[in-house]
């Protein structure tokens, strides 16, 4: 025959016939805290999942946007260089022009 004592965190001791008593308790409080902590760690991974989602958006976001301002700017060289061929071949049109007239005169 031996003598079981168990001794809770917060210091209360049982011994003898409420042994059996007390574990159950202390079985259902650890129970109750492993339930707290599950739920805890499900908010904390809906929370995680939002903020993924929400970068992954942000990302989605800055790529949309970087991919249009390098178009924009790719249209604007394209057209700036446009504009300079043309205004180069007037020249070149002009001197031409104006050589000739030179040459006749």
């Amino acid at each position: 025959d031996f003598q079981v004592t168990l001794v809770r965190a917060g210091g209360d001791e049982k011994q003898g016939g409420d042994v059996k008593k007390f574990a159950h308790e202390m079985a259902k409080e650890a129970c109750g805290e492993a339930k707290k902590l599950k739920a805890k760690s499900e908010a904390t991974q809906k929370e995680l999942d939002a903020l993924k989602e929400k970068s992954a958006k942000d990302i989605d976001t800055l790529k949309t946007k970087h991919s249009k301002e390098v178009s924009d700017f790719t249209e604007k060289a394209s057209k700036a260089v446009a504009d300079l061929k043309e205004r180069q071949n007037k020249d070149m049109a002009s001197l031409k022009e104006r050589s000739a007239q030179e040459l006749s005169d």
